[in-house]
């Protein structure tokens, strides 16, 4: 799969966040689908397929990231999901199959992460990607 053909859900409560990471995921080529909540995600995820979720762990409302991400996998098992957030939360993604991103985001270093995952036919790694560039 290329980035051409695949389609992200990004989840961010934070405006800035959001539109930023979106726009540099869609120059990456991309196809960008964006929630501002874990609720509006679990709509998105119900009304479309998605190649990867990429979202943060702590969301406006009752649901965390977590949450967003575990019904992603129940809905496509082994696809790539990326946890983002501020705090050690390694444990917490690898639970659910997800790789850990620290905030801020190193955008060059998760195009390469995204890449070698949409090559892979097996599960995604459970390492972090460090930051080096905010987003």
């Amino acid at each position: 799969m290329t980035a051409a053909t695949a389609t992200i859900l990004l989840v961010e409560d934070e405006p800035v966040s959001r539109r930023n990471l979106g726009v540099f995921l869609r120059f990456a080529g991309y196809k960008v689908l964006e929630a501002d909540s874990a609720e509006a995600a679990f709509t998105l995820l119900s009304d479309n397929t998605f190649d990867i979720v990429i979202s943060d762990y702590a969301l406006s409302g009752k649901a965390t990231g977590t949450d967003v991400l575990r019904r992603f996998e129940s809905m496509a098992p082994g696809r790539p999901k990326f946890l983002v957030s501020g705090n050690d939360l390694k444990h917490a993604a690898s639970v659910i199959g997800a790789v850990h991103i620290y905030k801020p985001i190193a955008l060059e270093d998760l195009i390469v992460v995204i890449q070698s995952l949409l090559k892979k036919d097996d599960s995604p790694p459970t390492d972090s990607v460090q930051a080096s560039q905010k987003f």
